[in-house]
């Protein structure tokens, strides 16, 4: 209990248990300046911190983007000139981030170790408060934008970190989809700007327009503070007071969010969107229903929305989706229903369309509906949604990501909107209970009817593809910059010169010794020396090897079926990518593949199927790879579970041309979006298959190769289609067999024990067929691509393999990651660059990866990663900032794992041939990593970039401007 009479500052409104989330929650006011807080109290030890604002935009210049990235770049009481890199470099962190969103702004942190947690709080409440942009304007010209030119005889340019990762945000079509509907639902409020930044506006913010936004809403009077996990927390909010709110006063701040008044009608939008010159128009226009939602607080409405978008649109075989595809509208049907915003949005979006089925993709979505309504809504899949969306919030499984971080976030989709109402959208459990109840009542319909069928408020959206539309705006700017150059007395240009050098000027000079060493550190010796345990007891089930992870996981089994992929011909490994993607989503023997997915919600939390690689990292180009069946449920579901498998595996129908059409245009068309977005992924996996069999087999399973597969498919599909489903199913008489079969499980010891009879008989429906076919290797071939896509910004990627130059892995590569994606690719890439991020690593397995993110630069950063061998050689620091290395690479190997992946954790090391031995030594490396070892490694990158290995996912002609790297240029379409 939290005691009041210890904390003077604050007063409490409000305390709530919080059983879902085995915590207690309170309420509180700051009494001198306002503040809101919130307090999340549990035996969690991963804890968060989240201090956030809201921020609401007055135009497109994303000036609450600009800031959310600008305060963390020094502050009075920590002013050197990236705190927040530090803080990754040398912190145990858990998370470290911030955010923008359409009305708020936050910054979270988490950290297990009690001293940096309390470091991390000081840096951030600091940063927020008292940042350095009213000292330091260069802060402003570097992470939002800056005209950049260093001779007269040179064009002026616009940099910017901001503008370029938006540039690089609106090189795809799904983020001008996303701007348009809440222009076209919010035409009167905040909504309709874009609060991180449309590129063309955001050289119309001043520095000036910048301090003012930090003035007027960075004050405690209009904060939300947020604590959980296991804390004293009258001890932190005591602290919070006396070192920062208490010295403000309250200050009255309108930052409401206006609700929009209903329309009297639906809105019609038409909008144009980006593709390149070598695309066809055909088949590439987006349609969109939208409609909002009055009530963010409504609980129910929360799951009960959710529930309707599974069970009409987001479901195999929904029927509003299914009516789309059967209409040929679209092949890429997708919905949401989105809840961060203060009026919350329904979203059904079509890609792949043609402008004249727009009046088409509205009648069928009205008609449907209606038919829904009267008819009624599938009973099974409004059971299975409710299903799975309470396994997931009883669960609580958020990956890698702090637990405290995603119900913080939760809070604020109530509380800003409603300073009395924080746990009105975190405790939930009683309302999976009433919408369970009102399944047969006509509940469901009726809320269809009243928000989707008679809301006014909603809009239809078009979207058109326009061939070369990037590379007119990009000639039209260069044209403006040109008669604006022109426009300039000699005086005020150089006047720019000089601002652009002084700007490099301030990138270049570090930050003094004296600044560094105000951030708090921990010491080596604080570290743990011992790694995390490995849990792996293997014994044989029905002759089958099991690993088995004891670890609590609150009733629920994790399971992994790993079959052994035998080796196959080149030109049958993109298929085995195609059964990834297909697997679980036709028709059996007993279930249509909409019922199928039905039935495995209903009696599980999820079953997966993925294609996964594990390397022997002591046996050079020795790897497995692995046909991966994931499954969690509940104890006493696992029999029902391992029985869909067994039905999915056993009796599915891959001769299902019109269905396998469906999955393979909506695979093409999700991966193209994907590329475009996270090409530093697949640039990075391409530049490795150009050395390695291995990543060679992953491309054609899951990247670039893979894409072109598809895309052949799709294009040709009436002469594809034969070979595709006779593929598919030689490929499941090939990996489905016993003989291929090792079982993980995670799970306490009753469970496991329960576990023999279901594997045994799941086993026989493993095949027992007779196969046999011609081997053929993937040969690594180096190519050195361009790989031009409809973007305004590259991906550079760079890859090695040091095993060929014959060295070994050692701790020291851990810590070289750290500095040379927080150091010098940080300074080179990303501060003077302009890319919005940036990374290098060295792999256990041998590969060097290098990348850049949204990257307005293709050669000038691979001349930057050239120029590594020389920083290391050349790498001189003292004993305080090669300790703060150490401790964010430990920071990074530590992060807190749920029980499902310690399981995966300790299979993983298992099946790589690695050692609980071989982890104490890295850590021991890593802990004693001194300057030497790293300037020793200059060496290790020297001969890794002679390999000459790179490939660049980028803008077209940015690509033909630098063509000379490159032994080939190809188009993705």
């Amino acid at each position: 209990m939290l005691n009041m009479n210890l904390l003077p500052a604050y007063e409490l409104l409000k305390q709530e248990e919080l059983k879902a989330l085995n915590s207690q929650g309170y309420l509180l006011r700051h009494k001198k300046t306002g503040a809101r807080v919130c307090l999340v109290s549990n035996s969690d030890e991963n804890k968060v911190f989240t201090i956030g604002f809201r921020t609401p935009p007055t135009d497109d210049t994303g000036v609450p983007h600009i800031l959310e990235h600008s305060v963390l770049c020094g502050s009075e009481k920590f002013p050197l000139k990236d705190p927040f890199v530090e803080l990754i470099k040398g912190s145990l962190n858990t998370f470290i981030n911030a955010m923008t969103f359409p009305d708020k702004t936050i910054y979270p942190v988490a950290s297990c170790n009690d001293k940096d947690f309390q470091n991390l709080m000081d840096v951030y409440l600091d940063a927020v408060l008292r940042p350095n942009i009213y000292k330091r304007p260069e802060i402003f010209m570097q992470e939002g934008w800056h005209y950049e030119i260093l001779n007269e005889e040179e064009p002026i340019t616009i940099n910017g970190v901001v503008y370029n990762e938006m540039k690089g945000a609106f090189s795809s079509a799904d983020t001008y989809m996303a701007w348009e509907i809440e222009k076209a639902l919010f035409p009167d409020t905040i909504y309709k700007n874009q609060s991180g930044g449309f590129p063309e506006a955001i050289p119309n913010l001043t520095y000036e327009q910048f301090v003012n936004f930090h003035k007027t809403y960075y004050h405690p009077s209009n904060s939300y503070i947020y604590l959980y996990g296991d804390m004293d927390m009258v001890e932190k909010l005591n602290w919070i007071d006396e070192n920062y709110l208490k010295n403000y006063d309250y200050l009255e701040i309108n930052s409401e969010i206006e609700t929009q008044k209903p329309f009297e009608a639906p809105v019609e939008v038409k909008g144009r969107f980006n593709i390149s010159n070598n695309e066809s128009e055909d088949k590439k226009s987006m349609f969109s229903y939208s409609a909002a939602i009055s009530d963010s607080l409504d609980r129910e409405l929360h799951i009960a929305m959710d529930v309707i978008d599974y069970a009409l649109f987001s479901a195999p075989g929904a029927p509003l989706k299914q009516a789309l595809l059967d209409a040929g509208i679209g092949n890429d049907i997708s919905s949401g229903w989105e809840t961060s915003v203060k009026q919350p949005i329904f979203n059904v979006i079509a890609k792949n369309t043609n402008p004249e089925q727009f009046e088409d993709f509205k009648k069928i979505l009205v008609d449907t509906l209606k038919e829904q309504v009267k008819n009624g809504i599938n009973k099974d899949a409004i059971e299975a949604c409710l299903n799975i969306q309470e396994f997931k919030y009883r669960e609580a499984d958020f990956g890698n990501f702090p637990k405290g971080l995603f119900y913080g976030m939760n809070l604020l989709s109530s509380w800003l909107y409603d300073e009395n109402q924080p746990f009105v959208l975190v405790e939930l459990l009683d309302v999976f209970a009433k919408l369970r109840a009102n399944i047969n009542t006509g509940y469901f319909e009726e809320l269809v009817e009243k928000h989707l069928i008679n809301n006014n408020h909603a809009a239809y959206i078009m979207l058109q593809p326009e061939k070369g539309k990037s590379e007119r705006e990009a000639e039209a700017l260069a044209k403006k910059l040109e008669e604006f150059k022109a426009s300039l007395s000699k005086e005020e240009l150089q006047k720019l010169i000089d601002d652009t050098k002084h700007l490099k000027e301030y990138q270049d000079a570090p930050s003094t010794k004296e600044e560094l060493e105000c951030i708090p550190m921990l010491k080596r010796e604080d570290l743990d020396p011992e790694p995390m345990e490995i849990r792996n007891r293997i014994e044989k089930i029905v002759g089958i090897p099991t690993y088995y992870h004891n670890y609590f996981t609150n009733g629920i089994h994790y399971l992994q079926l790993l079959f052994d992929v035998k080796k196959l011909p080149v030109d049958m490994i993109p298929y085995l990518g195609i059964l990834e993607k297909v697997w679980g989503l036709v028709d059996t023997d007993n279930y249509s593949y909409g019922e199928l997915s039905n039935e495995i919600f209903k009696k599980t939390g999820g079953v997966s199927a993925s294609v996964q690689f594990y390397e022997n990292i002591k046996k050079y180009d020795t790897f497995d790879v692995k046909f991966q069946i994931g499954i969690r449920t509940f104890n006493n579901k696992m029999e029902d579970a391992m029985k869909l498998v067994g039905e999915i595996i056993a009796r599915s129908h891959y001769d299902q041309d019109k269905r396998l059409r469906e999955l393979i245009g909506e695979t093409r068309s999700r991966m193209l979006d994907e590329i475009a977005g996270r090409g530093n992924m697949y640039g990075a996996m391409r530049a490795e298959s150009y050395h390695s069999r291995m990543a060679g087999i992953k491309d054609k399973v899951n990247g670039l190769d893979f894409y072109e597969t598809i895309a052949r498919i799709d294009d040709n599909f009436e002469e594809e289609k034969a070979r595709l489903i006779s593929n598919l199913q030689t490929l499941c008489t090939v990996i489905f067999r016993k003989e291929n079969l090792i079982v993980n499980s995670t799970c306490d010891e009753e469970e496991f024990k329960a576990l023999e009879p279901i594997i045994k008989d799941f086993s026989f429906e493993l095949s027992d067929k007779d196969y046999s076919y011609s081997v053929t290797e993937v040969v690594p071939e180096q190519k050195n691509e361009g790989v031009a896509v409809a973007s305004q910004v590259q991906y550079v990627c760079r890859s090695g393999d040091y095993t060929l130059d014959y060295h070994e892995y050692c701790g020291p590569m851990q810590v070289v990651q750290m500095i040379l994606s927080y150091e010098y690719l940080w300074l080179n890439v990303r501060v003077k660059g302009g890319a919005y991020g940036c990374g290098g690593r060295l792999a256990k397995n041998g590969y060097m990866t290098l990348s850049s993110y949204r990257d307005p630069n293709c050669k000038a950063t691979n001349e930057v990663f050239h120029g590594i061998p020389e920083f290391l050689r050349n790498f001189n620091v003292d004993e305080r900032e090669m300790t703060k290395y150490i401790i964010g690479t430990m920071g990074n190997m530590d992060s807190p794992l749920t029980p499902n992946a310690k399981g995966l954790r300790s299979l993983g090391l298992a099946l790589r041939n690695i050692t609980i031995e071989d982890l104490a030594k890295e850590r021991k490396e890593v802990i004693n990593t001194s300057q030497a070892d790293i300037q020793a490694l200059a060496k290790v990158f020297e001969d890794l970039l002679a390999q000459g290995h790179i490939c660049v996912i980028g803008g077209e002609k940015k690509l033909e401007e630098d063509k000379d790297i490159f032994m080939t240029i190809k188009n993705l379409k």
